[in-house]
């Protein structure tokens, strides 16, 4: 049952008024959508393949509510699969989606379509899909187990799986007689209807274009490749081999990779086309495609092509060995342009695990006078001495490898401009890098990348927009990025990390802690040391912003590991000295190294915090304020906007409330500028403990209130007399904000208060940060002083001679006005039934909840 509201975008248009031909076809698809829940209809752009589905729809369907969703042209930044969850959501009535689960195990996709789609009963076209391995996964389990959803899917190129025998249909050309009788049909002007019927080549699309358009048929479609590519389907193998030994290669470097893989699925067992139907599947990324030990029997270019492939899949021992296999290889047969290509992959493999002085011994052990791979060896080399952090020796290969691009080929350049990029934002200048990474994602050198070149440039941007803190594009980022880092890739646990600290600096704490568990989960399965360290860092990051479970997770197997049998990342070992002095360990620190940008950050901020502890107040302030500047001037806008947040803390903590107003206001901006919710609330806080002390009422409401900064619940805690928590730090600073704020008396010590009481301008503030002034109620405010004054409970006696100044109490006088005024003041309290702030006592009345007074 399809919802009422279904946009008009999802719904299933009607045929072609007139339809012609193909009763065959269409009783064969008639048979199919009644046997089985997935019918597969293929056949070249324009031969009718729509049309035909929409025809036998109509026919013999017509009473089934038919979702309809077109896959051709879709834009780039959208993710096939993300946009598939979208639409069955939508037509199955589903108004939330946990996309944090559905990102996180891109394998459980099926299962996830299969079930919204089951429960509604849903038919449903998906029309224009390409070849994808997401979509054999799906068919494959939508024809085991679909019972009550249909699903039509058409596209030019599809291998029939195994699990739909008998389900599939590919559409031919139409013949001349019923072309001839279409144009007649649609014709609005004279036209030489033989001739357009020939040029057309049985493809009704083709024809019906030259009769609107009074010309003659332009089958080319698109351009004359993709023509080319799709008359390979109805072709001999020896025809076939030809056209590929020809223009294969052309084709793959200018972006066709999927667009062939997708023809040449169709004829994947035939013994001539093997070779190039694996090296498709290896320029997509269908790892799971290709046979084991392919690579062995593979020409040398399609063996590197294979090696990137699975590199790229994250095995990093396999892909190291059969790099140095193909080194060799191609040593001995003469090709040292393979060899050295070969060789900048096992560098790269090195990287990551974090061998760096193995790689650069490696890389510059390539010598060539090719242009090209002088570029890719110093390229490598210079983020491998980045790395190092030999910041001018890296600075003097991007020189050279800037230099030398130039003189390339276009398509030439991407894996160049890719090292440059990287180098960049491993010296940390991430304007430049970010620079370099829009030129890459530009027009026609975006469609030219490949899958393996793609992956990781999307990942990098992911992590430049977060150190940015262009945190309003990481959504869009990660939906990008998705296809390229499903579990076992390369991308997969940067991924997880980077969502993490994503989350950390936007103020997205709700169920963060599974998060962390699954980017743990996936660095330990990896042999990625840089993800290691990126992941751990990312778990500390989480339990300093939470405030909780900070011994638990310098405990945690890869965090240990990291500390005690890795080679040491410097700025993880920086956060987690942060950690350790949270936790009221005075570590030293440590000994003066050259530092990266992001590094020398972060160990100001742990500079900051260790005289924090020693109770140096100046010098915390002035390693803070470094810490902030250092930030801002290389574009670090996320650690810029937490070093201002500590720095304002310190300032308050002083008592120099002015130069902490001026760091609010840049604090909010860049919160704003952001799309940082947790900033923008800290920078709220930071306001409000600025201000005289009737603002610290507003305590009461963020108390409560974790997210989106759990540091300000705590802090509006502590302050408001709730017990310290473990973090030493903070514990420090709290205490010290105290002694500069106005007193705030209890009634109940230690418990979290509920509303509270503003001596200073006779206002109450409730639970939910509105407040109510008694400036013109003094009789109101007088009685509530009263109880106040008492412990919280007043009898009737006291509160008629303090309120109404008596000298004596009559019960048949006074209990009557007393009645009044208490209801009056209920009434201003916004108090329920039954009262919760102002209750009836045997004799007299009492503050109900857990009020608090600032005096």
């Amino acid at each position: 049952m399809l919802p009422a509201s279904l946009p008009l975008t999802l719904r299933a248009p009607n045929p072609p008024a007139l339809f012609l031909g193909r009763e065959k076809e269409r009783e064969q698809l008639r048979v199919a959508f009644a046997r089985g829940p997935v019918t597969l209809v293929s056949g070249e752009h324009g031969v009718g393949k729509t049309a035909t589905v929409l025809q036998v729809l109509r026919e013999s369907f017509f009473e089934v509510p038919v979702v309809f969703a077109s896959f051709g042209g879709l834009p780039d930044d959208v993710a096939p699969d993300r946009e598939l969850v979208r639409i069955v959501a939508a037509a199955a009535s589903v108004t939330q989606i946990a996309w944090a689960s559905v990102l996180r195990v891109r394998e459980s996709l099926p299962e996830v379509l299969l079930d919204m789609a089951e429960r509604a009963r849903l038919w449903l076209v998906l029309d224009g899909v390409t070849a994808d391995p997401l979509l054999r996964d799906l068919m494959s389990v939508v024809s085991r187990y679909a019972r009550e959803s249909r699903w039509i899917v058409t596209g030019e190129g599809f291998c029939e799986s195994r699990f739909v025998p008998g389900q599939s249909l590919r559409l031919g050309p139409m013949p001349d007689a019923e072309l001839e009788t279409l144009a007649h049909g649609t014709a609005a002007r004279p036209l030489d209807f033989g001739r357009a019927v020939e040029a057309s080549r049985g493809n009704p699309g083709a024809l019906l274009r030259a009769v609107a358009s009074g010309a003659e048929p332009d089958v080319s479609i698109v351009d004359p490749m993709l023509s080319a590519m799709r008359a390979l389907s109805d072709r001999n193998a020896g025809t076939v081999l030809a056209w590929l030994d020809e223009h294969a290669e052309e084709a793959l470097r200018d972006g066709y990779a999927r667009n062939l893989y997708a023809v040449l699925s169709l004829r994947r067992h035939e013994p001539e086309l093997g070779r190039w139907w694996m090296r498709c599947a290896a320029e997509v990324g269908d790892l799971a495609a290709l046979p084991h030990g392919a690579a062995q029997h593979a020409s040398l270019k399609d063996a590197l092509v294979l090696l990137e492939a699975f590199f790229s899949g994250g095995d990093l021992d396999r892909s190291l060995r059969d790099a140095e296999a193909l080194v060799a290889r191609a040593e001995a047969e003469g090709a040292p342009r393979i060899a050295g290509e070969a060789k900048t992959i096992a560098v790269q493999c090195l990287v990551m695990k974090g061998e760096l002085a193995r790689a650069l011994a490696l890389v510059e052990s390539i010598t060539t006078e090719d242009d090209e791979l002088a570029c890719l060896r110093d390229g490598s080399a210079s983020t491998v001495l980045a790395l190092m952090h030999r910041s001018d020796e890296a600075h003097a290969r991007l020189e050279r490898v800037r230099a030398g691009a130039v003189r390339l080929p276009f398509r030439a350049q991407n894996p160049i401009l890719f090292r440059a990029a990287d180098t960049l934002y491993q010296l940390g200048l991430l304007e430049e890098a970010h620079d370099v990474l829009s030129q890459l994602m530009s027009g026609d050198r975006a469609r030219s990348l490949s899958f393996h070149h793609l992956g990781p440039i999307l990942l990098l941007q992911l992590r430049i927009a977060i150190d940015r803190g262009a945190l309003r594009d990481v959504a869009a980022l990660e939906e990008r990025l998705a296809p390229f880092a499903r579990e076992g890739t390369l991308q997969h646990p940067f991924a997880g990390s980077s969502r993490v600290f994503a989350r950390v600096w936007a103020g997205d704490f709700d169920g963060i802690g599974e998060e962390v568990s699954d980017s743990l989960q996936a660095a330990r399965e990896g042999d990625l040391l840089e993800a290691q360290s990126s992941a751990a860092m990312a778990a500390i990051e989480v339990a300093l912003a939470r405030g909780t479970d900070l011994g638990v997770t310098l405990r945690d197997p890869l965090v240990l590991w990291l500390r005690n049998g890795a080679p040491a990342s410097p700025l993880l070992e920086e956060t987690r000295r942060r950690a350790r002095l949270r936790l009221g360990e005075h570590v030293p620190s440590p000994p003066p190294v050259v530092r990266s940008i992001e590094h020398e950050i972060v160990a100001r901020l742990a500079d900051a915090e260790a005289h924090v502890l020693r109770g140096a107040w100046h010098e915390a302030t002035t390693a803070c304020r470094a810490a902030v500047q250092h930030a801002s001037r290389w574009g670090y806008a996320s650690r810029e906007a937490h070093a201002r947040s500590t720095l304002t803390f310190l300032l308050l903590a002083q008592g120099r409330r002015e130069e902490a107003a001026q760091q609010v206001g840049r604090l909010r901006a860049s919160a704003e500028r952001m799309g940082s919710a947790r900033f923008v609330r800290e920078a709220e806080l930071l306001a409000y403990l600025s201000q005289p002390a009737a603002s610290m009422l507003q305590l009461v409401s963020w108390a409560r209130d974790e997210a989106p900064a759990p540091i300000v619940a705590r802090c509006a805690r502590h302050l408001l007399g709730a017990p310290a928590g473990p973090d030493a730090v903070e514990r420090a600073l709290f205490d010290a904000l105290v002694g500069h704020l106005g007193k705030v008396a209890h009634l109940a010590p230690g418990s979290l208060p509920s509303w509270g009481i503003a001596d200073v301008d006779r206002s109450v503030v409730l639970d939910d940060g509105s407040r109510i002034s008694f400036e013109s109620k003094p009789l109101l405010w007088r009685l509530l002083e009263v109880l106040w004054d008492h412990g919280g409970e007043a009898s009737k006696e006291e509160l008629v001679r303090e309120g109404w100044a008596q000298p004596d109490y009559h019960p048949l006088r006074d209990d009557n006005r007393l009645h009044v005024t208490i209801r009056k003041l209920r009434g201003l309290l916004m108090d329920g039934q039954p009262p919760a702030r102002i209750l009836t006592r045997d004799e007299g009345y009492a503050l109900g909840g857990t009020p608090v007074r600032v005096r």
